[in-house]
């Protein structure tokens, strides 16, 4: 085991630039998730010749504010700013959040996402199908 500074160093400066290149690619994702609601009808057929799963479409089931940093509250005699206003502001976010994830059309994102896992781990023999229904939005 090597436990030389050096080592430490190349490993911490590789931990900083997978997590920066992480940052880069999914910033926008952040506290928003589109996944497969599972509470809905869903169903897996294994035949000889094929696996047909059958899942309801991917869609945004929440939107999680983990934190807020508020850099400077400036309350100007001519632009003041009061608690409403910060609230209103914070309520906002969750729908900024809803409309970038449906700008990405992240739903779609997961249901390939889903795909490509399934085959990695159950493999595309025999032939996977996967198919995806419209069901009510629950939102």
């Amino acid at each position: 085991m090597d436990t030389s500074w050096s080592f430490f160093t190349e490993l911490h400066a590789a931990g900083r630039e997978a997590a920066e290149r992480w940052l880069r690619n999914h910033y926008d994702d952040l506290g928003v998730r589109a996944t497969l609601d599972l509470r809905k009808e869903f169903s897996v057929t294994v035949t000889p010749e094929t696996t047909i799963v059958r899942l309801p479409h991917a869609q945004i089931l929440g939107v999680e504010q983990n934190a807020i940093e508020l850099l400077a509250y400036e309350n100007g005699f001519w632009n003041p700013i009061s608690g409403t206003d910060v609230q209103a502001e914070l309520a906002s976010l969750a729908k900024l959040a809803r409309d970038r994830a449906a700008a990405r059309n992240l739903p779609a994102e997961a249901e390939e996402s889903f795909r490509t896992q399934l085959k990695a781990r159950i493999g595309d023999s025999p032939p996977v199908q996967v198919t995806f229904y419209q069901t009510p939005r629950s939102d």
